[in-house]
């Protein structure tokens, strides 16, 4: 990902829609992933089609991340990824008495 030309585009945004505008347009295309990932399971969409819903919402997760503080995000997202290898841990390790 061209981070670089992606905070360039988001920054862009935030001086023409303001602040707002990223947190409804996270929720938007949210959805529309949301739709698209049920529409795949029911073999109505691509999968070219969701990954174009996951690049918009990539896109404007990151403009949010902009405006709500990179160190903020960092913070959660390490706690969150650190729950998660808990949680593969302790599978691993049931997983493993019962063989």
């Amino acid at each position: 990902m061209d981070y670089e030309r992606l905070d360039a585009a988001c920054n862009k945004a935030t001086e023409l829609w303001g602040f707002d505008f990223p947190h409804l347009m996270v929720i938007e295309e949210c959805a529309e992933l949301q739709q698209a990932i049920i529409h795949k399971l029911r073999e109505r969409v691509s999968t070219v089609e969701v990954a174009e819903e996951i690049a918009d919402v990539l896109i404007t997760v990151r403009h949010l991340t902009l405006i709500i503080g990179e160190d903020i995000i960092e913070a959660a997202f390490d706690k969150k990824l650190a729950k998660l290898e808990r949680k593969l841990k302790m599978n691993d390790a049931n997983h493993q008495g019962e063989q």
